[in-house]
């Protein structure tokens, strides 16, 4: 007997198929307030005892990682604080989440951690460099987009049940 494919399945075969073991990436559902967060960390190894200080103030020690993440909700944005994630989109609980989007999302989440990887790398060597983040193109974001519904169309998948 198959496993039913939902947003969570679909998610982990799309990150098997574009990620794979080249980042590392978890998935948090939480059922209660109907989210899906997709976490990404990046390291760096510190080989020059460079003092980076996150953004909690914690002074990172031989290896930098830096953490970031995807929100994916169902309900009321407004509890919400945006600045804490790099992109977050809402889904329709009942009918769930096309396939298309959620494809695009780990596609690009590729294109970002890649791009992310050199820039921290950058930031660990360029002295003038002060900030790093992760940052989300509108535009090659719809790209992603746009390829994904080529691909995949406009099926639906289902948000998870127990």
């Amino acid at each position: 007997m198959a496993k039913k494919e939902d947003m969570l399945t679909w998610l982990d075969q799309m990150i098997e198929e574009y990620i794979g073991d080249s980042y590392d990436l978890s998935i948090d559902w939480n059922h209660k307030q109907h989210r899906i967060e997709i976490f990404m960390r990046l390291f760096a190894e510190n080989k020059e005892d460079i003092s980076v200080v996150d953004v909690c103030d914690v002074e990172a020690e031989n290896i930098i990682e830096f953490e970031d993440s995807i929100l994916l909700f169902s309900g009321n944005q407004e509890s919400i604080d945006e600045n804490d994630y790099l992109k977050i989109f809402s889904f329709d609980r009942r009918r769930g989440m096309d396939k298309a989007t959620l494809a695009a999302i780990i596609m690009m989440m590729r294109e970002v951690l890649d791009e992310g990887q050199s820039d921290l790398l950058d930031f660990m060597t360029d002295d003038d460099i002060e900030e790093f983040e992760l940052k989300w193109p509108e535009q090659q974001w719809l790209d992603c987009l746009q390829r994904a519904q080529q691909r995949y169309g406009n099926y639906q998948v289902a948000y998870p049940k127990f």
